[in-house]
């Protein structure tokens, strides 16, 4: 009987920590609005030196992780406009209130045009990117190539925060318009509170059988 016990015990111990080791899928950050919609009429210009707009400019948001995160992916509405269809997105450090060093890159070609109504864009990240409690992070969106014209759609909630653009040779930061539409989605690094729970309680009553079993053994 107690044999069983054992084994039972050690399974329940085995698959809560099991459970607890488990990724869900979390928002770290979003700004869309309900079913992801944003505004597809008005936003904020990316361009290279020799788009339409005849100068480089590219544009960052901000967001702080509320939490320990390994990053899923990022969704991100940005559309097409004139040009080469080439924008490069990055996520980057905070470095004093300006993007920092970029811990992750992505390509975006084939952008939906501008004023379209179009779903946003999902961008896979690789394993092993990790947010931190506290921390401030940066997605930027530059020109992929100098003729590039593109727009980074605002969010249509009315959701303000840090807007850093960078032109004529320096950062400039905007915070009484509404961001562009994004979101961050991540997977909790820590386990779940009642996962933790579940493992203390698997543990003690390994605890309990262990103690039970010496006490038999002694009186024999």
């Amino acid at each position: 009987m107690n044999h069983r016990a054992l084994r039972a015990a050690c399974g329940l111990m085995v698959g809560c920590l099991a459970f607890g080791g488990r990724s869900f899928a979390d928002t770290v950050f979003s700004n869309f609005g309900p079913l992801d919609t944003f505004n597809t009429q008005d936003g904020f210009p990316v361009s290279g030196p020799k788009s339409l707009l005849g100068q480089s400019i590219t544009v960052a948001m901000g967001f702080t992780s509320p939490g320990n995160f390994t990053l899923s992916q990022i969704d991100v509405a940005v559309s097409y406009f004139a040009g080469v269809n080439d924008v490069v997105l990055t996520l980057n450090t905070d470095s004093g209130g300006i993007p920092g060093a970029i811990m992750e890159s992505w390509t975006l070609t084939g952008l939906p045009n501008f004023g379209s109504d179009y779903a946003p864009l999902t961008l896979t990240s690789v394993p092993g990117v990790r947010l931190d409690a506290g921390q401030i992070y940066w997605l930027e969106a530059s020109a992929g190539e100098p003729t590039n014209l593109s727009v980074w759609n605002q969010n249509s909630i009315g959701e303000t925060g840090t807007i850093d653009e960078y032109f004529s040779g320096g950062w400039h930061e905007f915070s009484n318009r509404a961001q562009g539409a994004f979101d961050v989605i991540g997977a909790a690094a820590t386990p779940e509170p009642a996962s933790a729970a579940l493992i203390g309680f698997g543990l003690l009553g390994i605890g309990g059988i262990l103690r039970r079993k010496r006490r038999q053994m002694s009186r024999l």
